[in-house]
């Protein structure tokens, strides 16, 4: 059982004119089991957050200041984060769909929405890491919401987005976006997926997949299955055209028949969206088919 977390800290920087001198940052005051820590954000990387390490789970109160050379700001920013098990539920999926004129359509799923109060939406440029570099941006959002529309962010930028459930002084902390389906990319690296198979047979076999994902009706218009048996372990065998099938985006399973017995064939799960094909990391399963009799024997003459 883990008896420590690791708290990223994040708010809104000012604007350049709101500094109002030299060596401006950042102090937070960091508060837990009655000791008291100073944090400030590490300029090289970013100004818009800190990173608590080896944090208890115990709960956590954070005062965060701006300060320059004349001093601090009068009054303090404040936020309570709660002990590990008082935090909220997340949300079971948040997409992101990205279009080409810098539209951003956003859709979570959320299970508990009786116990929200509000949904915090975080976004920034787009980072490797996930951490904000930039300045951070929010908008808060009604319990009844599901997804969100931005149409006014500048299309030359790609963001990243998070969101957090919150009740009262409670909340879930934030989610990144991990679905993503953009314009612009191929093989989509932040979908996950994952394809199995359940029944073999000496010529058929039933593969199953499951999503993490949550999307609007239409932005799916196929899944795409391609099959091919396999040398080597695992390249395609250049001698065999490689197959593949249209399968509904309301099912999750399918029976592949025409197989050959006691081979091996490497099985690929890809989308066929409103953007075009999209293929998906990871999402490959490889199977060996059962056994069969041999075939009888050819060309057998009478050597007499």
């Amino acid at each position: 059982m883990n008896s420590k977390r690791e708290i990223y800290f994040y708010w809104k920087q000012l604007e350049d004119y709101e500094r109002n001198g030299p060596n401006f940052t950042y102090h937070a005051l960091v508060t837990q089991d009655d000791k008291t820590k100073l944090y400030t954000p590490m300029k090289d990387k970013s100004m818009s957050f800190i990173d608590i390490k080896d944090a208890a789970m115990s709960a956590v109160q954070i005062h965060l200041k701006s300060v320059n050379s004349e001093g601090s700001s009068a009054n303090s920013s404040y936020l309570y984060i709660p002990s590990d098990d008082n935090i909220l539920e997340g949300p079971a999926s948040f997409t992101k769909l990205a279009y080409a004129n810098g539209t951003y359509a956003l859709y979570w799923e959320v299970k508990n929405i009786e116990h929200i109060e509000n949904y915090t939406l975080f976004w920034c440029e787009y980072n490797v890491s996930r951490s904000c570099v930039g300045r951070m941006n929010f908008t808060y959002l009604d319990s009844t919401k599901t997804f969100y529309i931005t149409d006014y962010l500048p299309k030359e930028t790609k963001y990243q987005f998070a969101i957090s459930v919150n009740n009262g002084m409670k909340s879930s902390g934030m989610y990144w976006a991990k679905c993503d389906i953009s314009h612009d990319i191929i093989v989509m690296y932040a979908f996950p997926v994952t394809l199995s198979h359940d029944k073999t047979g000496k010529n058929y076999v039933t593969l199953s997949w499951k999503m993490a994902c949550s999307l609007q009706n239409n932005i799916i218009l196929a899944y795409n299955i391609s099959y091919c048996p396999v040398v080597n372990k695992f390249f395609c065998d250049g001698q065999v055209q490689n197959k593949s099938i249209l399968i509904s985006p309301e099912k999750n399973q399918v029976n592949i028949t025409g197989l050959r017995p006691y081979k091996t064939y490497r099985f690929t799960f890809a989308l066929n969206t409103t953007y075009g094909l999209r293929e998906v990391e990871n999402a490959t399963d490889y199977v060996t088919t059962s056994p069969d009799s041999p075939e009888k024997p050819v060309n057998a003459k009478n050597g007499i």
